[in-house]
């Protein structure tokens, strides 16, 4: 976490958020050339839109979902499909 100070406020901010962040380090070691070049364009797409962990959360299910065929409870496959759209 860092600390950003402006006119006497502070605000903590995640390293998540900020321009130094590297999507790079989100790759799993299993995770084959092809699941990983699909998930990175699901967190690039949708990380200045959805919180750290639901955008790594929601990463993996739709690499699940979507690879895989596995299905999720209703919410969380409508999530998929709108974060998703466009990306294969």
């Amino acid at each position: 976490m860092f600390l950003v100070r402006e006119t006497w406020t502070f605000w903590k901010v995640s390293l998540f958020e900020t321009s130094m962040f590297d999507i790079e380090t989100l790759r799993k070691v299993h995770e084959n050339p092809t699941e990983w070049r699909i998930r990175r364009e699901f967190l690039l797409k949708n990380k200045d839109v959805l919180g750290p962990e639901r955008l790594e959360c929601l990463s993996h299910c739709f690499i699940n979902v979507e690879l895989y065929g596995n299905a999720y409870p209703e919410k969380v496959m409508q999530q998929i499909k709108e974060y998703g759209a466009g990306i294969l």
